[in-house]
């Protein structure tokens, strides 16, 4: 009776055309592709491909960013789960995406042409998407003469981390150079010259430099769980891009930024918390937004990208003047005037790693969805205007030359795009307002009061018993 497994049969009878898998590919060749950016003529595009912290959400993915070298390859930052089906919608799988014009690249191009994966340190959110990147990568490269090798930098234990997962699936260990963040980190705090630890890894380091076009390559140990790391990266070209990593405001990583005769033209910088939840930002050891800023000020930034955001939080980025100015790290003292001159010593200023004595029963202590204090949505576009669209004379002036943009998913920023950010701040305001309208009524639906709910069973009880009846 049941020796012949029933066929299914599709019913074709509401399909219009049916195409091949080669048919629909050749229709995507024929689309045409949109005219150049304006911009493409841009040495440096950092593309945040996932701004979220911690886990995914409905508006962020986790933390991963690509740097696109003109001339040279690419780079990913950091590389939490899904980076690689972000990359794929952001670059084009297999076809390149014709829409993306920054990154004129599929993904499997882009992976042919990657040159450092690097990683600030082990929390799952910022490398548990590696493993798939470098298996892909293999096999887009394994074929190819001759056999192109990649540059990994991360803690020691990300490399344990590969061995041991090796085992199970092929990552192509022999072809990837291995350099730990410590032996290159940057050990003098004073000196104007980095001075590196040991020269353990010179080879590698020097092979990085020529397959990128750096003139240098610099970490620093900052602030947030062992084994965490900032980056600075130097071009020949002039440009110089420092990347935070999850931190507290530290020294180090603002005599990163301050390290050589050229200031970053684009600091990349966490800004998990807004600034009225500081206590948790303190706990948790990330930074808020006020405090991403004060450090971009610090160490004299040209541009300022902010990315990272805490996913219980949906409306644009805010900062204030009071708390740019109050915030303060060791050696440097308050760091918004840190760019033009030494604070105090080191005995002198109190680490923001412990600033505070935090109860545990004070962390999170409202951790639902939160709209930034926004009791009125009416008020929330003005709210932002005044600091995005017309910021006053008191926030310029601590401001000064320093531009400022927040990151979205798979987008693309050269310097002079966020130099244009505030200009498109009202755009955004207005996207986001209606998203948090939606969203605050899709929660409304959800929700039932237990008293309506408590009347609803009893009204379901009474015409129960008139219909017995």
């Amino acid at each position: 009776m049941y020796d012949i497994e029933p066929e299914p049969k599709l019913d074709e009878s509401m399909v219009t055309q049916l195409l091949t898998a080669e048919q629909m590919l050749a229709k995507v060749d024929d689309v045409t592709p949109p005219s150049p950016h304006p911009n493409d003529g841009d040495d440096l595009v950092v593309c945040p491909i996932g701004t979220g912290s911690s886990v995914p959400s409905t508006y962020r993915n986790v933390s991963s960013n690509i740097v696109s070298v003109k001339g040279f390859g690419g780079i990913v930052l950091d590389c939490g789960e899904s980076t690689v089906s972000q990359l794929k919608r952001f670059l084009g799988f297999p076809r390149r995406n014709h829409a993306n014009t920054r990154i004129q690249q599929s993904y499997t191009e882009f992976l042919k042409t990657l040159k450092l994966l690097y990683v600030s340190h082990m929390h799952a959110d910022h490398h548990l998407g590696a493993i798939q990147l470098l298996h892909e990568w293999n096999q887009a490269t394994q074929m190819m003469d001759p056999k192109p090798r990649l540059s990994v930098l991360a803690p020691a234990r990300f490399w344990a981390w590969l061995e041991d997962f090796s085992g199970v699936q092929d990552l192509g260990l022999d072809r990837l150079d291995f350099i730990s963040c410590s032996d290159i980190r940057l050990i003098d705090p004073t000196a104007k010259i980095p001075i590196k630890e040991n020269q353990k890894y010179r080879t590698a380091v020097t092979k990085l430099k020529s397959d990128l076009g750096l003139v240098d390559i610099l970490t620093c140990g900052v602030i947030h769980c062992p084994w965490a790391y900032g980056l600075s990266l130097t071009h020949y070209t002039g440009w110089k891009l420092v990347y935070s990593g999850d931190t507290r405001p530290c020294a180090n990583l603002v005599t990163l930024g301050r390290a050589g005769d050229k200031p970053p033209t684009v600091l990349l910088h966490e800004a998990t918390l807004p600034d009225y939840l500081h206590v948790d930002a303190v706990a948790k050891r990330h930074s808020t937004v006020s405090e991403a800023v004060a450090m971009a000020l610090g160490m004299g930034a040209e541009n300022l990208l902010l990315t990272h955001f805490s996913q219980r939080c949906l409306d644009l980025p805010r900062w204030t003047t009071a708390n740019i100015e109050a915030v303060k790290v060791a050696r440097y003292g308050y760091v918004a005037s840190a760019s033009t001159s030494v604070g105090s010593s080191v005995d002198d200023v109190e680490d923001s790693a412990t600033e505070l004595d935090v109860d545990d029963d004070d962390i999170d202590a409202g951790a639902g969805v939160d709209f930034g204090h926004v009791n009125d949505l009416e008020t929330y576009g003005q709210d932002v205007a005044e600091q995005t669209d017309a910021p006053n004379a008191a926030l310029n002036a601590v401001l000064g030359d320093l531009k400022i943009a927040s990151a979205f998913d798979m987008s693309a920023y050269a310097p002079r795009d966020i130099k244009k950010y505030r200009y498109n701040t009202h755009r955004l305001k207005q996207v986001l307002h209606d998203e948090m309208k939606l969203f605050i009524a899709e929660e409304s639906a959800d929700t039932v009061e237990p008293s309506q709910l408590k009347k609803g069973k009893q009204k379901a009880k009474a015409k129960k018993g008139k219909d017995s009846a």
